[in-house]
């Protein structure tokens, strides 16, 4: 029997502990997926959302145990599909959602200015001699 579910990626924030401690992933976008076959689910894929999304690379993704006490002690990181296996079976324990929620350590991508085309034509008036001979008569 088949079983849907939502990818639901949390992107673009960062991991930081407040001042009592608690873990949090702050200024983080959103974005839900459609739904996809929890049998098919695998590393690759979601490596390329993720791509999607216009960034580059991550340090690490993690799912993450919506059953778990808080956001520190429910993440798991996944570095290939053995990890993507136990994210399968705990989805299949957790059917109060037909999401589930990965998160990205990553870093904020800016486009470094080498790779920038900067139009200077504007400039290259100012590196002309300039001519008494411009047609116009000076007084």
């Amino acid at each position: 029997m088949e079983e849907f579910v939502v990818p639901v990626f949390y992107h673009g924030g960062h991991f930081v502990r407040d001042n009592k401690g608690v873990f949090l992933y702050l200024d983080e976008k959103v974005k839900k997926f459609s739904k996809i076959d929890v049998d098919l689910i695998c590393f690759f894929d979601l490596q390329i959302l993720f791509k999607e999304l216009g960034y580059l690379n991550y340090t690490t993704m993690y799912w993450y145990d919506v059953t778990a006490a808080d956001l520190e002690s429910g993440l798991h990181s996944i570095k290939g599909d053995l990890e993507i296996n136990q994210l399968r079976e705990n989805i299949q324990k957790n059917k109060g959602t037909d999401e589930f929620y990965l998160y990205f350590d990553h870093p904020i991508m800016v486009t470094p200015l080498e790779d920038i085309d900067l139009d200077f034509e504007g400039d290259a008036d100012a590196e002309e001699e300039c001519s008494d001979d411009d047609g116009y008569e000076t007084t």
